[in-house]
Order: C-alpha cells, then structure tokens, then sequence
C-alpha cells in the first residue's frame, strides 16, 4: 500500500472559531457574555437571566442541574451557554482554590 501524505487540516469556521474562542475564554475564568434574546426567543429570556444569576453568584451546583427542557433552537442555545457558563464558574472556584493554598509569606 503506498504511503499518502498526512491530510492538511482544515481552517476552522467562523462557528467552530467563535466557539473555540468562547471556551478558551470559559477555560479562564471568563463568564460569557450575556444572552440576548429577542423576538420569537424572548420567551426563554427568563432562563437566560437565571442563569447568568447563578453563575455571577458562583453556585456550580445549581447552574449545571438548571432544567432547560425541549430540543428547539433556543433551548439548544442556551444549553450550550450554560455549559460554557459551568466551565468559567470551574475555573473561578479552581482559581480561588489555588489562591488559597499558595504559602503565605512570613513577616519579620
């Protein structure tokens, strides 16, 4: 069997490069911005405040079992916003953890 050359990868899309910012930024701590929802979507503007409550007060628990039922374009988009929610309140508490436990220096 002849050898091919590895495939080039493809350059991402502009989707696939803003979600892939939108974590990174999540991996640092960095809560989204927050969902705006209007027209046909404003009804699940609710959830949206809900959420975004949860995560400024910091309460994991409560954001990751938030009920968001139904399998509709809105209701997709703020499943995925929530997951990105829960990533940046992780990594808060991680680095609160880490701040927490450095050595505090000793004064003479």
């Amino acid at each position: 069997k002849p050898q091919t050359a590895p495939r080039k990868e493809k350059p991402l899309g502009k989707r696939e490069a803003a979600r892939s910012k939108a974590l990174a930024a999540a991996q640092a701590g960095v809560l989204p911005a927050k969902l705006r929802l209007e027209g046909a979507y404003q009804r699940n503007a609710r959830h949206a405040d809900a959420l975004y409550a949860l995560a400024q007060a910091g309460d994991l628990a409560a954001l990751k079992a938030y009920p968001l039922n139904g399998n509709y374009t809105s209701m997709n988009m703020l499943k995925r916003w929530r997951d990105l929610l829960a990533v940046a309140v992780e990594a808060r508490i991680a680095a609160q953890a880490a701040r927490a436990v450095q050595p505090q220096p000793e004064t003479v």
